[in-house]
């Protein structure tokens, strides 16, 4: 099951380490297992390309002049599939990446407009990474979509959710925690962590979308004209 609180885990660890929940018994335990959990938690979310964890973010609607703009509050942006903006009713592909050759084309810094939106980059605006879209609008009716990965959120407070399977992050951190007198302890709970990993795989590609490859995308590009605003 996914998306269980952190407390939820804490307590299904101590059930397979056959640990008390007693807070008054093994509480000085608690800190390493919180620990355990957390990476074993972060070190499968980045190991493995879930797919129940990519969406498709709201779209981000553009204003004439405006060049920077919040991300989706849950969105990784260094684990994104797809960026479109949505101009003329139709989603057009752009890419990540405004250097200096954008720049010399459109300064934003001048305060050059033009339509539409091609290129989008990470900026760091006072302490906050901020989108900044390139060129800058020079009118409205443009909307840019991410397509990508959840962003991970560490369990830290009792209430915060596991995105992936509660079993499986469980079984990782009691394989690593089980006593290492007991081998047969460890080699059981390793096995079944294993196998677990492979059922949630395989029943998270079901119905998976199939792609040919080395045809390119047949996504429409711009075609519209060019509007340069000073």
């Amino acid at each position: 099951m996914r998306r269980r609180q952190f407390i939820q885990l804490l307590d299904m660890l101590r059930d397979e380490l056959s640990i008390s929940s007693d807070p008054a018994v093994g509480v000085s335990a608690t800190p390493n297992l919180k620990q355990v959990l957390s990476r074993h938690y972060e070190t499968l979310y980045d190991a493995h390309d879930w797919p129940f964890l990519r969406q498709m973010f709201p779209r981000i609607t553009l204003n004439t002049g405006q060049r920077y703009y919040d991300f989706p509050e849950d969105m990784d942006f260094d684990n994104l599939e797809e960026v479109n903006n949505w101009w003329g009713g139709q989603p057009h592909p752009i890419c990540r990446g405004i250097d200096f050759g954008q720049y010399a084309m459109y300064d934003s810094d001048s305060g050059v407009k033009a339509d539409p939106v091609e290129n989008w980059d990470v900026r760091l605006v006072g302490n906050k990474e901020m989108l900044e879209v390139w060129p800058v609008p020079a009118g409205s009716g443009q909307a840019l979509q991410f397509k990508g990965k959840t962003k991970f959120k560490r369990l830290v407070d009792d209430a915060d959710l596991c995105l992936l399977d509660d079993q499986l992050v469980v079984l990782y951190a009691a394989a690593e925690l089980a006593p290492p007198k007991k081998r047969t302890d460890i080699n059981a709970k390793l096995t079944a962590a294993l196998a677990r990993l492979g059922m949630v795989k395989a029943r998270g590609q079901g119905g998976s979308e199939s792609f040919r490859l080395g045809l390119g995308s047949t996504r429409p590009r711009f075609r519209g004209v060019t509007v340069r605003v000073r």
